[in-house]
């Protein structure tokens, strides 16, 4: 590795570590479409494609990529917010069901109506 890379690698190791007011917006704003009716795996990918839109362009605010590994720094450290986002999404998601001592709410089919002979 050239000098170079080594700064865009340390870029990318500093700004893990700020990556943190990124991830609680992610988590605002899924929260703001759980409240409008959005539940599920829709969730989940809205938080992805959420971590992964502002950490990619906060990384490429940041450190002004000017080569191909710049830019797939850009992109790895969007897909590693996203994962986080979706990660934390999932385990509040799922920590919500035990604290509650419940289960995920399942689809209750009807019996139909049994004749009784005469």
């Amino acid at each position: 590795m050239n000098q170079d890379q080594l700064q865009a690698l340390a870029a990318v190791a500093s700004l893990a570590l700020s990556g943190s007011p990124l991830s609680i917006l992610v988590l605002g704003l899924v929260q703001f479409f759980k409240k409008t009716g959005m539940t599920g795996n829709p969730l989940t990918w809205l938080s992805m494609g959420l971590g992964v839109v502002f950490g990619g362009v906060y990384m490429f605010a940041v450190a002004h990529p000017v080569d191909l590994l710049g830019y797939f720094l850009c992109v790895v450290y969007g897909l590693l917010l996203g994962l986080v986002a979706s990660g934390v999404y999932d385990v509040t998601a799922n920590m919500g069901y035990k604290a509650a001592g419940s289960q995920p709410a399942k689809t209750i089919q009807p019996t139909p109506p049994v004749a009784i002979g005469h």
